[in-house]
C-alpha cells in the first residue's frame, strides 16, 4: 500500500540534495532538528503543516510539491484536458491547470475558454505581475493601459498585469486561450 509519508520521504530527500543541502544545513535553514528531517527522509513521523511550510520554503517549491506522488512531482507531469481547478464563470470557461513556485516567482497556468460575446474586466495580479498569453482557437482582444490587440489562434501577447486588464471575445465563435500568469509570492 503506498503511503503519502512515502511521497513526503521521498520528494523531501530529492529536493534537500537538489538544493544542495546536507541534513545539517536544511536543519538549520529551516529551524527543524535534524533527527527530525532524517526521520521524515526515512518515512517515519507525521510532519505538521507548519513543518511542511517551513521546508517548502527554505526548499523554494510550493508545499504540495512535498506532499505530490513522486511519479509526477520529479518526472513528467502532464494534465489532460478538463482536469485541473475548474474556473468557469460567466460566459467563461476553464482550469487551472498547474501552479508552480519558483523561488519567490509563482507561475499559473490556465486554460480559459470566452463564450461569443464576453467581455471581462481582470483586478491588478499585484505589483510585477505579467500575463502571457497563447490563443488556440477563436479570436480574443485584450486592453491594458490604453493598448488593445486582438489575437487569432497562434498568436502570443505578453504584458504587465499589475493593473486593471480586460478580455473579449467579440466574435461569434467559442475562443480558447492560455495564460501564464508569473507573480511574486505575497505569503
Amino acid at each position: 500500500m503506498h503511503h503519502l509519508v512515502d511521497d513526503i520521504a521521498a520528494n523531501l530527500r530529492h529536493l534537500r540534495e537538489r538544493g544542495g543541502f546536507s541534513l545539517a544545513g536544511l536543519s538549520a535553514a529551516s529551524g527543524i532538528g535534524k533527527t527530525t528531517l532524517s526521520q521524515l527522509e526515512l518515512g517515519h513521523g507525521n510532519p505538521t503543516i507548519g513543518t511542511l511550510e517551513a521546508l517548502a520554503e527554505v526548499l523554494g517549491v510550493d508545499t504540495a510539491e512535498l506532499l505530490t506522488p513522486v511519479r509526477t512531482a520529479q518526472r513528467l507531469l502532464v494534465v489532460r484536458r478538463g482536469e485541473g481547478v475548474d474556473e468557469a464563470g460567466s460566459g467563461t470557461g476553464g482550469n487551472l491547470v498547474h501552479t508552480r513556485r519558483l523561488g519567490a516567482l509563482m507561475l499559473e497556468f490556465h486554460r480559459i475558454e470566452y463564450a461569443p460575446g464576453t467581455f471581462t474586466t481582470s483586478a491588478s495580479h499585484g505589483v510585477g505581475a505579467s500575463e502571457h498569453v497563447l490563443v488556440s482557437a477563436g479570436r480574443i482582444t485584450v486592453s491594458v493601459d490604453g493598448e488593445s490587440a486582438t489575437l487569432a489562434p497562434g498568436d502570443f501577447a505578453t504584458f504587465p498585469s499589475d493593473r486593471t486588464h480586460t478580455w473579449s471575445n467579440l466574435g461569434d465563435v467559442p475562443a480558447e486561450y492560455w495564460i501564464a500568469v508569473s507573480r511574486t509570492r505575497q505569503d
